[in-house]
């Protein structure tokens, strides 16, 4: 399961008058002030997000021709697709489906206390939604550092997971908690391991 998601209830739902105006519009004059169609008017700017994201992803690849080079498009997403849709509108899983991302960047933010409940569950349901999207989770090393975090092995064993899920890649967030918190010999420790996976083949 995927829980762990805030609730985004009407009342913490921006209100805009413009989008009011679009969704009653839209719905043959559903009132999106009222409770009552809150669920519609979710949905409504729900999509309305994914069709932002086509266009961006039309103005990429448009660019990307002209320019005559690579331009990837990619986005930091919610560290699940289902709870990034229900309670954040960002449909990333329709986004991956329909190739509208070239990479897609899951923020699985996750400490000691709630890694071993959410961090495969969250890192192999955004993976297997679409192989032509690459995915490169992020981790939370800023909360690593802190107490009870789990420290440079927790760090460690997510980035080593997360490479034999065949994963694209990693980031960490944030970087300075990465280099201001981390003992020299902590990050030692994880360049080494970035060592003993590097390509042969490859250049850096």
């Amino acid at each position: 399961t995927s829980s762990n998601q805030e609730v985004f209830d009407f009342h913490r739902f921006p209100h805009y008058a413009k989008s009011q105006h679009l969704f009653s519009s839209a719905t043959g004059g559903l009132d999106g002030s009222n409770p009552a169609n809150f669920d519609a008017y979710k949905a409504y700017i729900g999509e309305r997000i994914t069709d932002l994201v086509a266009s961006l992803k039309q103005t990429v690849d448009a660019a990307e021709v002209s320019e005559g080079r690579t331009m990837e498009f990619s986005a930091s997403v919610w560290r699940d697709p289902d709870v990034g849709l229900n309670s954040y509108m960002q449909d990333y899983r329709t986004w991956m489906e329909n190739d509208l991302l070239d990479v897609v960047m899951p923020m699985i933010y996750l400490s000691a206390s709630n890694d071993e409940t959410f961090f495969n569950a969250n890192l192999l349901n955004t993976m297997q939604i679409n192989p032509n999207t690459r995915v490169v989770p992020t981790f939370a090393s800023y909360l690593h550092v802190g107490s009870g975090g789990g420290g440079v092995d927790l760090t460690r064993s997510q980035v080593e997971r997360a490479y034999l899920s065949r994963a694209d890649g990693v980031n960490f967030y944030d970087h300075p908690a990465y280099f201001n918190s981390y003992s020299a010999a902590d990050r030692q420790v994880l360049m080494d391991y970035f060592d003993s996976i590097k390509d042969p083949n490859s250049s850096s």
